[in-house]
């Protein structure tokens, strides 16, 4: 098998990894405001459990396929920049964090519908308080690690090392919303519809970005190009 296939496999998981995160999403109705009592909080989990069960199932089988995208990511940044590695350290890492901040945020979210259909499992108002706030915060780092990662694959791009440039500035504005949003999202304590509405669109924006970027490397394989990488500093 030649090196172009590969590349189309590694492009197209990150095709697979947007569908599984973006059905994931809508698969439960919107989850309690940050702000929420943890009666409330328990019921929602009660009231939903297999599908939060099933969306968070589906959500670790997408950060399987996002390690797969992030993995090609780094071989055809590693050639495109010809042994420097200036952009391809940054992404792999970037990449991976944010891979392991989504596993663990599928955990708070399944222990609380795992225990939901016991009788004492959500009687604990401070333990569901907790796991909840947790999985509130782990959103939060992702949010920003998902920034970092947009951010250095978009450079990478406007460099001219990965497909298009326009689709590079394209994910440095999507950085700015995830950070913004990440950023208020370990302030903000009471709801608001504006951080929320920010935080949501980032989550799209992100996935709208990797789609994009694997569309475009499963119709031309990065091992076709041969653009030289420009110098991240220039005079």
């Amino acid at each position: 098998m030649d090196e172009s296939m590969w590349e189309r496999y590694g492009a197209t998981a990150g095709i697979v990894f947007v569908v599984l995160l973006v059905g994931s999403a809508f698969l439960v109705p919107a989850p309690p405001h940050v702000d929420a009592t943890a009666k409330k909080i328990g019921e929602y989990f009660t009231d939903h459990r297999t599908a939060i069960l099933t969306q968070q199932m589906i959500s670790t089988f997408a950060v399987v396929f996002f390690i797969w995208f992030v993995g090609h990511l780094r071989h055809v940044l590693q050639r495109a920049e010809g042994g420097t590695e200036a952009l391809s350290p940054v992404v792999y890492g970037a990449g991976i964090a944010l891979a392991a901040a989504g596993a663990m945020a599928c955990l708070p979210s399944a222990i609380l519908a795992f225990g939901a259909n016991r009788a004492d499992g959500l009687a604990d108002a401070g333990l569901v308080r907790a796991l909840y706030d947790g999985y509130l915060m782990v959103g939060n780092v992702m949010l920003i690690m998902s920034g970092l990662f947009v951010a250095a694959t978009g450079l990478a791009m406007v460099r001219k090392e990965l497909v298009a440039t326009w689709l590079g500035w394209a994910g440095l504005g999507v950085a700015i919303v995830d950070w913004a949003a990440g950023i208020a999202g370990f302030y903000v304590s009471t709801h608001s519809a504006f951080w929320y509405a920010a935080g949501f669109v980032g989550l799209l924006a992100f996935a709208a970005f990797i789609l994009v970027a694997s569309v475009l490397m499963v119709r031309q394989p990065e091992v076709a190009r041969r653009t030289a990488p420009r110098p991240v500093f220039s005079s």
